[in-house]
């Protein structure tokens, strides 16, 4: 859920970016998608949850992208690529429920 409010609220600050509390509240979600999922992970595995993870993990990378920082590329690809990793572990699972 919060990796859907962070591209929402992401989406609000672009249109409107003379509004800062958008870009708080993409932050905001954006740490608590990261937590969620985390904490997930760590606790259930995968499991029934698959493609709940799966997509918040997608929405996290694509996002990461999205926000790529020219003067900062060390920053966002290193945000990237450990989202990407954790895309494979979640698709290369033996448990994945295809």
């Amino acid at each position: 859920m919060h990796s859907l409010l962070m591209f929402s609220a992401g989406q609000l600050a672009h249109e409107d970016p003379s509004e800062p509390s958008y870009n708080y509240l993409e932050l905001h979600h954006r740490q608590q998608a990261l937590v969620a999922l985390r904490h997930s992970l760590s606790t259930t595995g995968v499991g029934d949850n698959a493609d709940a993870l799966l997509g918040a993990s997608a929405l996290l990378a694509f996002h990461s992208c999205a926000t790529f920082d020219d003067d900062n590329p060390d920053f966002s690809s290193e945000h990237y690529l450990i989202l990407m990793n954790g895309i494979s572990m979640l698709l290369f699972d033996p448990f994945y429920p295809f």
